[in-house]
């Protein structure tokens, strides 16, 4: 060390060429460690959506939720991170703040589980572009895990044994109906687009193999709301790239599945009540499965309670109770009772703000992002599939930011890289 020192003395520019050396091999290091967290958050994305399966223990998902919303915020936020050019930064803050000021009414763990529900994707939105963009692929390959479990479970019989309307109903190795129909959902979506969209040839076979296994899923659960979501998410899709034939050829496909399977017709035939202005034989607070009645007593329920709440909202989780045990089915509803009329319109302006530029970006990644926001804005207004279900919001955030990232790098050469796509 000693004399290490004497030469530098002795040569103060070997010296200086040392000290620079030292400083270029640790921010060598420090790049290389935020060059794989990125990586680690896209993977965790993939670990999230296995652990909704049956057998994981609830406590265990949320406490991988909250360790990936730690990693995003750490990568959003760190020097170099996303957030600080990030275009849709100020809506998502703005969101984030009043959430918190208005939805955090004390320290109980059920409401502060709807928070993590709405926080921590918002900040993986954040730091998506950062990621690998190649985690729709890891979430393809991922699906392969509950598509199995779920085509077993039909094998089985297991419809039979789960019998909701009077419909058999599949729902695989999921504890939910509707959590599994959101994740075959998400996977006929991003499958498809893979289908279409990716260069290598091996995953756009791999693509159109998941999203037509997950859609044999997603039709046995007969779940209205996501085969709407999936039939308004591709639409979108292909009116974005102008695929005109294939549009076409939807479109032409939902027809006749529905001129030929009278299930599917007694499954819509509130839709046709709706256009013909006939109610049904219970009255059109039937409509929907209820849900008209539904939205009425929670609407009334939030109207009568104090005064303030019809500014601030209840806070987070305060949805909840205002019909017997039930939320509203409506997830406008749902963030209008929880954060009042502030946080409703904060979140259409972030969902508004991206799919706009989204729709700018006219890109393969944009009309993703794209396809899922339409699909997410429209059923928002019959359902609630979208603050309860973790899996929904984290794969169209994250398309989202796919969309919105420049992604580039220096090679050894020092030229810069062309932006990596899936």
């Amino acid at each position: 060390m000693a004399g290490d020192a004497g030469h530098g003395r002795r040569y103060p520019g070997v010296a200086r060429d040392v000290r620079a050396c030292d400083n270029a091999g640790m921010a060598a290091g420090v790049d290389a460690v935020r060059s794989w967290l990125p990586a680690v958050l896209g993977g965790l994305v993939v670990v999230r959506v296995a652990l909704d399966l049956a057998w994981v223990p609830l406590g265990l998902a949320q406490a991988v939720t909250v360790g990936m919303g730690a990693l995003a915020a750490g990568v959003a936020l760190s020097k170099d991170g996303a957030a600080v050019d990030h275009a849709l930064r100020w809506p998502v803050a703005g969101l984030l703040a009043w959430s918190v000021l208005a939805g955090v009414r004390g320290v109980e763990l059920e409401p502060l589980r709807h928070g993590l529900h709405l926080w921590l994707p918002l900040i993986w939105l954040l730091a998506a572009p950062r990621a690998d963009p190649r985690w729709p692929r890891w979430l393809v390959g991922a699906a392969l895990v509950p598509i199995g479990a779920s085509l077993l479970a039909l094998a089985l019989g297991q419809p039979a044994d789960h019998v909701l309307h009077d419909i058999p109903r599949l729902h695989g190795a999921y504890r939910n109906l509707h959590g599994h129909a959101v994740a075959m959902a998400v996977f006929v979506v991003v499958g498809a687009w893979l289908a279409a969209e990716d260069d290598d040839p091996r995953w756009r076979w791999l693509g159109g193999g998941v999203a037509a296994l997950a859609s044999v899923c997603l039709v046995a659960t007969w779940v209205r709301t996501l085969l709407i979501f999936v039939a308004l998410a591709l639409a979108t899709m292909l009116l974005l790239a102008r695929a005109w034939r294939a549009l076409g050829g939807l479109a032409a496909a939902g027809l006749l599945a529905l001129l030929a399977s009278p299930r599917l017709q007694d499954r819509f035939a509130d839709l046709a009540s709706v256009l013909t202005l006939t109610p049904p034989e219970a009255g059109w607070g039937a409509l929907g499965s209820w849900r008209l009645r539904i939205w009425l007593e929670s609407w009334q329920g939030w109207v009568a309670g104090p005064p303030h709440t019809l500014l601030l909202g209840r806070g987070l989780g305060g949805h909840v109770g205002l019909h017997r045990h039930l939320d509203p089915h409506h997830e406008y509803l749902s963030l209008l009772f929880q954060l009042g009329p502030v946080g409703l319109a904060l979140w259409l302006t972030l969902a508004v703000s991206a799919l706009v530029l989204c729709v700018r970006a006219r890109s393969s990644a944009g009309r993703l992002g794209a396809g899922l926001l339409v699909a997410v804005l429209i059923t928002n207004g019959l359902s609630n599939e979208w603050l309860s279900r973790a899996t929904l919001q984290w794969v169209t955030w994250g398309a989202v930011a796919l969309a919105l990232g420049r992604r580039s790098g220096c090679r050894a050469d020092g030229a810069t890289s062309p932006p990596r796509t899936a």
